[in-house]
This record gives structure tokens, sequence and C-alpha cells, in this order.
């Protein structure tokens, strides 16, 4: 049985408050955030990021973007990255921990058809970027996986 969790962040303090839910269904969020008001209160102000920049602690961000790295990219022949793919872009001027979230939303095949440019929107701006920046996070390939099981 899959699980997923919903975050809550205080801006204003960065306490956290995770909340365990079944599926990523409205329903099932919606019941996270009444288990997370009745236990917390009301807040002032709701802001969403639609999943696509979690504020993880930077102990476990750091060790899972090592991991993500570390997953079969250079053992085996990698898939192409496709449109809507979500990935950490790299920046060698920030810690790891801290790469922001981004979302394909063009990718350039070669003609061996093999993707190695991308454009990625990045908090709302979008770049051209060579695949060797992003380090993917949840490929549209490992999603329909996901679905199927």
């Amino acid at each position: 049985m899959k699980a997923y969790w919903c975050l809550f962040v205080c801006m204003a303090t960065r306490a956290i408050h995770i909340e365990i839910c079944r599926s990523l269904d409205t329903e099932e969020f919606i019941a996270a955030l009444k288990r997370f008001t009745n236990r917390r209160g009301t807040p002032k102000d709701i802001y969403s990021d639609n999943g696509l920049s979690q504020k993880l602690e930077e102990e476990w961000k750091g060790n899972y973007l090592q991991s993500l790295q570390a997953r079969k990219q250079w053992k085996k022949e990698r898939c192409n990255i496709k449109e809507k793919d979500i990935v950490f872009v790299k920046d060698e001027t920030i810690a790891t921990g801290r790469w922001p979230l981004g979302i394909i939303t063009k990718v350039f095949p070669g003609k061996d058809n093999l993707v190695r440019t991308v454009n990625v929107k990045v908090r709302g701006k979008e770049y051209k970027r060579s695949i060797h920046m992003m380090v993917p996070l949840l490929m549209e390939d490992d999603k329909e996986t996901e679905e199927e099981h």
C-alpha cells in the first residue's frame, strides 16, 4: 500500500506538521487539512505550492538528492526526460539541499532522439538548460507505473 504525505509549514516559525495520506486526490487533501486545523488551529492564510517546492529538513533533503543522483543514471541507458517531469535544478552556487524544484515544459531531442536540452519552469520563470543540470524527481513514466500499482 502506498502512502503520501502532506506537509504544512508555518512561514513565521518554520514549524513543520506532516499528515499521512492514502492518495493524492482532493478528498484526501481536505481530510489532511481538517486534521491539521483540528490539531493546530485555523491558519490566517494558506499558500499552496501545488507539490512543486516542498520545504524539508536539510539533512533529509540532502540525502534524498544524493540517492536520486546515484540511481542507475550511469549504469544503464537513461530514460529521456519528458515534458511534465519534475526535477531538481542543479545550481553550483547554492547547497545541494536548496536546489529549486522545476517542471519540464519543453524537450529538445537530438538527431539520435535523445534529449540533451530542456526548458524548465522554476518559480514562475522558464529557462533553457542541459539535462545534466537536472536531477529527476518524478518522471512521467514513474507516475504511470505508480498509477498502475
